[in-house]
């Protein structure tokens, strides 16, 4: 049995991560606009997770009927809109609506009187990550920051530094901050970037290998854990994450203050529903995972995640040491994709805090499966048959939890998908 001192833990508990919440918020700068909690005005709220046809589908795993007597309209405006594209937008798996109407009690189907859809491709967004792909070069370059495909146009605001002068001089584990909106292909038009210069020194990492020798001691509230004894299963694990390890990361080298030494390890540990992450790279998986998910491309997803994870939690230690990220460190903008105002022993700023660490993991993820030409759509499938206690009879009865409606935002808007999920998707194979 090994044990690991500095473990994070993360997913449906939304455990109060006290560290970063210190780290990441920043003073005078407003909270953001979030959906207000679900009242009795409305039948249902939520992401869009399966369509049957123009006027059936589900929000949040509740079933929705539309008629012509339906209204429709912007959510947070208050005229109604006509016009065949808001129906449309809104039967869409990963649509984000409001629906207010009656419900049949034996049917359980929800008759939809009026639907409100959240039109995110209006959302200003705005944060601050790593390059971590460049798709194309040039004076108006592409590349992906955060999880956004990310391109410069001729009317882009940009702001140098030091070390990067021109857009030439951009690469891979380069520092920005962006803001813009999505086009109609889910490209991030950016209007502002501004380039930063990270000073930090070397990311300490341990590069050894769990093995099921020599026990470590647990003195100071270190998890213990105990590989699972397969090799077979052990070297897939490990094949699968270092295939989903970005690809600069790979090519650093050992002594770049940006390395991260990844290991994967398959555990016997039947509690957990998702993956722990040490702060050194070390990402393990439960054993009940590896039951649950016996789709290469859904044991992706989580190694994914753990992999954003130890991403994000890099830049946070680069500021916990004081190598701060020049000319920003005051912004309220820390690898995250809005400004939060420091509510001292706000639950409300924790919340949204988190809430918005979880989606820029999801986004990350989504991204580095992609590269590694795992199916990004079985992302949010992995996260519903990991959700329950205990998994149903009847698989086709299981509800994405909330994760993956915002991951369903996210592919409906960035991923292509010849076919969208249905209720049977979380059936594995």
């Amino acid at each position: 049995m090994l044990a690991i001192g500095s473990t994070l833990v993360r997913r449906n508990a939304r455990r109060p991560f006290l560290f970063w919440i210190a780290l990441a918020i920043a003073t005078a700068f407003p909270c953001p606009r979030t959906e207000a909690q679900q009242g009795p005005e409305f039948a249902v709220q939520g992401y869009v997770t399966a369509v049957q046809s123009a006027n059936r589908f589900e929000v949040d795993g509740k079933h929705v009927e539309t008629s012509p007597a339906t209204t429709w309209q912007i959510m947070d405006k208050t005229a109604l809109i006509s016009g065949d594209w808001l129906p449309q937008a809104a039967a869409q798996v990963g649509a984000y609506l409001r629906v207010a109407g009656p419900t049949n009690r034996h049917t359980h189907i929800i008759h939809a009187e009026e639907i409100s859809l959240r039109d995110d491709r209006d959302k200003k967004l705005s944060g601050i990550g790593v390059i971590d792909r460049i798709l194309e070069a040039g004076p108006q370059p592409t590349f992906r920051t955060d999880g956004y495909l990310i391109r410069v146009t001729p009317t882009t605001s940009i702001f140098f530094n030091d070390e990067i002068k021109s857009t030439a001089d951009i690469h891979p584990d380069t520092w920005l901050r962006y803001e813009g909106k999505r086009d109609g292909t889910g490209v991030l038009l950016a209007s502002k970037i501004t380039f930063v210069h990270v000073k930090s020194s070397s990311y300490s990492a341990s590069q050894s290998s769990p093995s099921s020798s020599a026990p470590a001691e647990d003195e100071h509230g270190a998890i213990r854990y105990t590989p699972i004894n397969d090799a077979a299963l052990q070297h897939r694990i490990q094949r699968i994450g270092m295939s989903i390890v970005p690809a600069y990361q790979k090519e650093l080298p050992d002594d770049s203050p940006s390395k991260i030494h990844f290991r994967f390890v398959a555990t016997d540990n039947e509690k957990y529903h998702w993956e722990n992450c040490a702060a050194d790279g070390l990402i393990l998986v439960p054993k009940l995972v590896v039951d649950r998910l016996t789709r290469d491309d859904q044991l992706a997803a989580v190694l994914a995640d753990g992999v954003a994870f130890n991403l994000q939690h890099q830049a946070a230690r680069l500021y916990s040491e004081g190598h701060s990220l020049e000319g920003i460190q005051n912004s309220g903008y820390f690898f995250l994709p809005v400004g939060l105002a420091a509510v001292v022993g706000s639950r409300t700023v924790e919340r949204k805090m988190l809430y918005s660490m979880e989606e820029q993991r999801g986004r990350v993820a989504l991204a580095l499966m992609s590269d590694a030409g795992y199916d990004p759509w079985q992302s949010p499938e992995a996260w519903r048959l990991l959700a329950p206690k205990r998994l149903p009879a009847d698989l086709t009865s299981l509800h994405y939890p909330e994760n993956s409606g915002y991951l369903l935002s996210v592919l409906s808007l960035q991923y292509s998908k010849a076919t969208a999920p249905s209720s049977a998707a979380a059936t594995p194979q």
